[in-house]
């Protein structure tokens, strides 16, 4: 069986007369699992121009290990270096052609029968006379990357920014609409009143002039603010009543109509003697 793997199996039995029914399936899984992960301090020994790997120091926990992906960069940018993607297992592997007093990061994926590890560090080289790096380099070199020069971290933020913007301007697009439609309400509300207003002067008037030849008013304005009665007390001989007259004023129906009608020529209308 392989290591660190899982198995189902059954058992049945058999005798001279036959076999007996499959017993329940077992699901069981051999020792050993992935490869675990080793402390860089162990792993990793620059110089100035070089790093060393030692291979040996990665626990394979109890799955002997198949082999290594190993890539590296300069901390700070984006395009990895891909060293081997097969590297067989040994004990010191040598990365070259690297700079003096710089910083790197370095990738590397272990792999066995059971399953694969990664892992990334970071390390600084040594200066050209091979004494340690100035602190400050030291100290950059254990300082995490930004996040704004990670490409997976800043292209989500600036998609989800954008979305946000979106839904900004379609909140004050929605809101700009139910704020003109009250606006819009209004003037309608005005115009309605109005024709009702004007229908409203003609039709009361209309009973009142069918019986004479005056012309149905059709609009306010073909009412006069004025109008005339008669006053007949005691006494008062009846074919000779004055007429009187008083001003009609126009009562607005509508917010925003509180100004009277404007001023007419006054008329009085001539009503012939009542005879009794």
């Amino acid at each position: 069986l392989q290591c660190g793997s899982t198995y189902h199996l059954f058992l049945t039995a058999r005798n001279k007369i036959g076999t007996s029914v499959p017993s329940p399936t077992l699901s069981v899984r051999t020792q050993g699992q992935s490869p675990g992960l080793p402390q860089a301090t162990s792993l990793l020994s620059p110089n100035s121009t070089s790093v060393i790997l030692r291979l040996h120091v990665w626990p394979d926990n109890g799955c002997p290990l198949t082999y290594f992906v190993v890539q590296y960069r300069p901390i700070h940018t984006h395009h990895w270096t891909l060293v081997s993607n097969a590297l067989k297992p040994q004990r010191r592997f040598t990365i070259s052609s690297l700079t003096p007093a710089s910083v790197y990061q370095i990738k590397v994926e272990a792999n066995n029968i059971a399953g694969s590890s990664t892992a990334e560090f970071t390390f600084v080289t040594l200066t050209k006379d091979g004494d340690p790096p100035p602190p400050e380099l030291i100290k950059r070199g254990h300082t995490a990357q930004a996040f704004y020069s990670d490409v997976r971290v800043i292209v989500p933020i600036v998609v989800a920014v954008l979305a946000l913007l979106g839904a900004v301007a379609a909140a004050g697009f929605c809101w700009r609409n139910r704020q003109a439609q009250p606006h819009k309400e209004t003037l309608d509300n005005q115009q309605n009143a109005e024709a009702q207003r004007e229908r409203y002067y003609a039709t009361i008037h209309k009973v009142a002039l069918q019986a004479g030849n005056d012309k149905i008013p059709e609009t306010s304005e073909d009412i006069s603010p004025y109008a005339t009665f008669q006053l007949a007390g005691p006494g008062v001989d009846p074919n000779n009543t004055l007429l009187h007259s008083f001003m009609y004023h126009e009562q607005a129906m509508t917010e925003g109509c509180a100004s009277p009608p404007p001023a007419g020529v006054q008329r009085q209308r001539y009503n012939p003697p009542r005879v009794d």
